[in-house]
């Protein structure tokens, strides 16, 4: 992942702008996101399309492997880790690809 995105990933995870949301990458009606939707988000995804499943293989192209993507799903959805455990978690990452 670039370390530029990486960043900007774990800011906005940090910042008040996110509400997180559970078991969708975005909630319309409640203007939730789940982790890997604020990386959507500022990846440049456009927010109607962050509810589809298509926006997966968008994360894989910003250097998030379905694999990655299911560990953080579970860290949000399942252990219900908080944005800024998942942003600590982010940081302490070494494995990730930097193009």
């Amino acid at each position: 992942m670039n370390k530029k995105l990486k960043n900007k990933w774990v800011k906005s995870l940090r910042s008040s702008k996110y509400k997180q949301g559970r078991y969708e990458l975005f909630d319309n009606y409640n203007d939730e996101y789940c982790c890997l939707g604020v990386l959507a988000q500022v990846a440049g995804v456009p927010t109607e399309k962050i509810s589809h499943a298509g926006c997966y293989d968008i994360l894989q192209k910003v250097g998030i492997s379905a694999e990655v993507q299911n560990q953080f799903v579970e860290f949000n959805d399942l252990r219900r880790m908080s944005f800024n455990q998942i942003a600590k978690c982010i940081e302490q990452r070494k494995d990730w690809k930097n193009p």
